[in-house]
């Protein structure tokens, strides 16, 4: 997944045999329907967990750094720290989940791109309405 919240897009990729693109979709349509109702508290520790070690061993490289201290002047207008950035992500809870889900999401008409054999996958409609 990719989100781009400022410049109004969040994504998600996929890719499947051919063949299943439907049954893809559908899959995609249960998970952001779950991540709207909220997601567990194993989910959320777990992707903190995984958030936590991308940071810290992003420290070994220089160039990591530097994008990340760049990356932070253009979002934030000054760098941040490391235990600010792993406080931050401690601090997420099921709520602000749901209410990023839902800020996110509410009132979007969704793009879809598909590549490959697709005479399976739903149309625009169906997508709109699996997301909806």
């Amino acid at each position: 997944a990719s989100s781009y919240v400022d410049g109004g897009l969040f994504g998600v990729y996929a890719g499947c045999a051919p063949g299943d693109g439907a049954a893809l979709l559908d899959v995609v349509f249960r998970e952001v329907a779950g991540v709207r109702e909220g997601a567990g508290g194993d989910e959320i520790a777990r992707a903190q967990a995984q958030l936590r070690a991308g940071i810290l061993m992003s420290m070994e490289s220089a160039f990591s750094r530097c994008e990340r201290v760049a990356r932070q002047l253009l979002i934030h207008g000054a760098p941040r720290s490391v235990a600010e950035i792993v406080a931050r992500i401690e601090a997420v809870d099921e709520a602000a989940v749901r209410a990023c889900a839902e800020r996110t999401l509410a009132g979007s008409r969704p793009t879809l791109a598909a590549i490959g054999p697709v005479a399976d996958t739903p149309g625009y409609d169906a997508v709109a309405a699996g997301l909806a």
